[in-house]
């Protein structure tokens, strides 16, 4: 299929700009998908909110999605108003003005591009562990990592249309291996723990505080849904596609790590989910307890959910990129469309960039599997903020702008209690302090903090008209849609 040519307003502008109606909602809803990077949420991140909710591991997943329905809902919200490559950046400074929209786009800056770093670390370290003992292959983690980052690149130096189409087989074959073993876990299996998962006393401390602890930790489950909206002018009927698209992969994905948490607990044990907690790997387990050498698909599910989530990951920051480069917040060099792909590929290669110097750098450093976790709890940290930034300013900027479009329900209650919630959970990211290096994410992003309001100033002393340019980040798309 041919890439739609520019529009007039790019051709007026003598520059090309992204490609307009080339993605559809099964395409976005898989960029929310693949953000996620639901199989290794699965096999990994599961095992964190295990470690407080025990059995009751499923019952924290259903608490954990109505929050984070509420947040994916800011999203769909604003996605109607201002469909933009920008994403929260143009969100919040719609909302809560130019100061607030840069450092939102700041804590975004710190947190979509470090995602490729953590996935090629993950790559680098499951490949560098798995093949010694399986094909007799020790090559360095450093190896996988470089290749994946490169194979990465070529996928997303494609068009939209061709990287979103990677992204969605890549998200079915994650999700369909998983509930395949999933499936078969619970139908080989003559006694399931029947409705005990979905209680409290199923929890470590048979009561609703681990529940909720474990509710917190599952929240951060779904993070990766809001990568759906920097595709906002690239696609067809955006108005309506990014909003529709957040909200169903959230749900998609909820449903499926409920499935998932409750075959996990049939398969290793109600009353053992304390060691499937401390273990690195449990699916892994599973997947040899039940499928004996089929134990490798799930492996090659786990690869190819990394690969998704870097494509989607790639794709979202760099067209954040785009966007402040295209306001001259970032140097216009970051505008730069490829002709032919209609990519932004000045953003696209500086990325790759960042992506194998923190990659490497973190990964010799720290061990690439430590180097993951720091980087994801970077990334967790960051993207609270962005979305309790977005929060905040869904209710200014309805009530403002909109104010008889203003529901108590979507544009007060979601974004306020879901914002509340995410306080506790930034305060559980922190306290207890962990042991070194886990202790440096907050100090690190103290720092980027600190840097974000020193170009802030140095921004509105010099180029005032970039920082007020962030409200126009909107796609001039010639939809109607716009009447909701």
């Amino acid at each position: 299929m041919g890439l739609p040519p520019a529009s007039s307003k790019d051709r007026g502008q003598g520059h090309l700009g992204l490609s307009h109606n080339a993605v559809g909602l099964r395409e976005v809803v898989f960029q929310s998908i693949t953000g996620m990077a639901p199989a290794g949420a699965v096999a990994f991140a599961l095992t964190y909110v295990a470690s407080a909710a025990g059995g009751a591991l499923p019952l924290s997943l259903l608490l954990a999605m109505i929050p984070s329905l509420m947040v994916a809902s800011t999203v769909a919200q604003f996605a109607k108003k201002l469909p933009s490559a920008g994403g929260y950046y143009t969100y919040t400074s719609s909302g809560l003005g130019p100061n607030a929209g840069f450092l939102t786009a700041w804590f975004y800056l710190f947190y979509e591009p470090l995602m490729p770093s953590t996935v090629f670390a993950v790559v680098g370290f499951l490949v560098q562990t798995t093949f010694p003992t399986v094909f007799g292959l020790a090559i360095p983690w450093y190896v996988w990592s470089v290749a994946g980052i490169l194979l990465l690149y070529f996928i997303t130096y494609r068009s939209i249309h061709a990287s979103s189409k990677v992204a969605s087989v890549l998200g079915i074959l994650e999700i369909g291996i998983f509930l395949i073993l999933a499936l078969s876990i619970l139908f080989s299996t003559h006694h399931t723990p029947g409705v005990a998962p979905f209680t409290p006393e199923a929890s470590l401390n048979h009561g609703w505080s681990s529940v909720l602890l474990g509710m917190v930790f599952g929240v951060f489950t779904f993070a990766g849904f809001e990568t759906a909206a920097p595709l906002g002018e690239e696609s067809r009927n955006p108005r309506k596609t990014v909003g529709r698209a957040v909200l169903l992969a959230s749900v998609i994905i909820g449903l499926f790590y409920m499935i998932s948490a409750y075959a996990a607990i049939t398969g290793w044990g109600l009353d053992k989910m304390s060691s499937y907690a401390a273990s690195s790997n449990p699916w892994n387990v599973l997947a040899h307890r039940y499928w004996g050498w089929g134990w490798i698909l799930i492996f090659l599910a786990l690869m190819n959910s990394q690969m998704g989530n870097g494509i989607a990951s790639q794709t979202a920051c760099t067209r954040v990129l785009y966007a402040m480069g295209r306001i001259r917040v970032l140097p216009k060099s970051f505008a730069t469309i490829h002709p032919k792909y209609r990519i932004p590929s000045t953003a696209l290669n500086v990325q790759t960039i960042i992506t194998l110097v923190l990659t490497l750098g973190t990964g010799f450093l720290f061990g690439p599997f430590a180097a993951s976790q720091l980087i994801a709890e970077v990334l967790t940290l960051s993207i609270i903020m962005v979305y309790i930034l977005g929060n905040i300013a869904l209710v200014f900027f309805y009530r403002r702008q909109y104010p008889k479009e203003f529901s108590f329900w979507l544009h007060g209650f979601f974004p306020i209690v879901s914002s509340a919630f995410l306080l506790v959970a930034l305060y559980g990211s922190i306290f207890p302090v962990p042991a070194y290096p886990m202790n440096l994410p907050p100090y690190i992003v103290l720092v980027w903090i600190v840097i974000g309001f020193i170009v802030l100033v140095y921004l509105r002393r010099n180029r005032p008209d970039a920082i007020k340019a962030a409200k126009l980040i909107v796609s001039q798309d010639q939809d109607t849609d716009n009447k909701l």
